[in-house]
């Protein structure tokens, strides 16, 4: 059994996750992410006040535009219109979460403005995630249990895009090959994030404040231990933009 904690590159990476060969335990994922998560989570409660910024700002927009005065009393048409106009235009800040989660788990820095860093590829990421939540939401019509294999088996295709640069297809397929292998496993780990979601909600949003970060870099943990990591990501990139632009003023 390949060890959690030993650096393999990408491809080998991938290679043992497809062959069943790599372990996953997510208690002990859990425990190993405690310590990281409680000195990231300033970062992360700025990264999600940025997005709920984000999301507020687009929903004025839209509710403006589309002259919208109950909210509650949309027509299903419209409401469908606004379901992937919102999937596509914040796929880029939940893609910056997915991978702050991912450095995050792999001790690297992170600010919270470094959920900006995947705005260039809005397009990409932008369609993806309007594709994956159309057909999650037919497989949620057809019984609830085929929508939820798909939640669960497509949960790393944004993370595949933004850090290996896949086409979609491509992290589609993979992600999905991938968690068929450890499917016990990743229903475990939304499982629990459920049961946090509602536990956070009962304590009014005070325990969110640890549980949402947790989620993030512990999915980072295993995205690293089944598909390995880069050297560089969009988000050093942008870091490298700055420094440049600071030294260049």
């Amino acid at each position: 059994m390949q060890s959690l904690k030993q650096h393999t590159p990408n491809t080998e990476a991938i290679k043992a996750a497809l062959a069943k060969n790599t372990r996953i335990d997510v208690f002990a994922l859990l425990k190993e992410c405690h310590p990281i998560v409680l000195g990231k989570i300033p970062v992360f409660v700025g990264a999600l006040l940025l997005v709920l910024l984000g999301m507020s700002v687009l929903g004025m927009i839209v509710l403006s535009f589309f002259e919208i005065t109950d909210p509650f009393a949309i027509e299903q048409t419209l409401q469908l219109k606004l379901e992937i106009l919102f999937s596509f235009a914040l796929a880029p800040l939940f893609t910056g979460l997915l991978m702050m989660g991912v450095r995050g788990a792999n001790n690297k820095s992170l600010q919270p403005l470094d959920i900006m860093a995947y705005f260039p590829r809005i397009f990409v990421l932008g369609l993806t995630s309007v594709f994956l939540s159309m057909w999650i939401s037919i497989g949620m019509l057809l019984l609830v249990v085929p929508g939820i294999y798909l939640l669960i088996a497509t949960m790393f295709v944004l993370p595949l895009i933004a850090e290996k640069r896949m086409k979609p297809i491509a992290a589609v397929y993979l992600s999905i090959r991938v968690v068929n292998n450890y499917f016990s496993q990743m229903a475990l780990f939304n499982l629990l994030f459920l049961g946090g979601l509602f536990l956070g909600i009962a304590t009014f949003g005070i325990l969110l404040i640890y549980i949402l970060p947790m989620y993030y870099i512990l999915k980072g943990k295993i995205y690293i231990a089944l598909f390995g990591m880069s050297d560089k990501d969009d988000i050093d990139t942008l870091e490298e933009r700055k420094d440049d632009a600071t030294f260049a003023a």
